[in-house]
């Protein structure tokens, strides 16, 4: 390596700035813009990590628009929707119209209802509701949620998001099974059944009895 040795004298150290300010440049500062193909670049970029994101999520991530015409279109659907509709999320056949052939029919019109409904107030929407798969005869139940959108041109977009209930649906349907047997059977019984709950302050309550008591009362 090659060391160099910096000597100033007394003269060379008078020539010198005062201050910091003897360094700037007093012509003014011109700024560029960026081209635009790294503008396109950059939006490029931050859709592919955008899609990404979505494409791991276990939920189906969707927007829907309205145009100010009426016309209804399916403009993001993440890769979700091949597990629950089995439709390609890259198909270009993928359309409203697609979904719609997907639902339930008995729910279609509550669907609706539902999303008409959430442009009153601007506020997220809760929605159950069947789905039909595209390849397999089989329906499950789904829950969305939406949040709409107004646009000054009179256009309507809802983001939304939706997951598969239908281990929670199948369960609560076993209760209630569960639930009507019981009842069934302790009314078929020749005596009186009656269950009494007392709560922590010390109240007594009778949530549930056969037929035969209430026969005796």
């Amino acid at each position: 390596d090659l060391s160099y040795d910096v000597v100033l004298t007394l003269s060379d150290m008078a020539k010198l700035p005062e201050s910091s300010a003897d360094y700037t440049d007093s012509r003014p500062m011109s700024v560029k813009n960026p081209p635009e193909d790294s503008v396109a670049d950059t939006a490029s970029l931050e859709a592919d990590i955008l899609r990404e994101i979505a494409d791991a999520s276990p939920a189906l991530l969707f927007q829907i628009r309205r145009q100010a015409d009426g016309v209804i279109g399916v403009t993001f659907v993440s890769r979700a929707v091949e597990t629950l509709f089995g439709v390609n999320s890259q198909s270009p056949a993928l359309d409203f119209n697609t979904f719609l052939s997907l639902l339930h029919p008995g729910d279609g019109e509550r669907i609706a209802r539902g999303l008409e409904n959430s442009l009153a107030d601007l506020q997220s929407r809760d929605m159950e509701f069947r789905i039909r798969h595209k390849d397999a005869d089989l329906s499950r139940w789904v829950k969305a949620v939406v949040m709409p959108k107004r646009f000054t041109d009179g256009s309507i977009i809802w983001n939304g998001a939706m997951v598969d209930i239908s281990a929670q649906k199948k369960a609560e349907e076993r209760f209630e099974a569960a639930e009507k047997r019981l009842r069934d059977s302790t009314g078929d019984v020749t005596g009186a059944l009656l269950q009494r709950r007392r709560a922590p302050g010390g109240r007594v309550s009778e949530p549930g009895s056969s037929a035969g008591w209430k026969r005796r009362n």
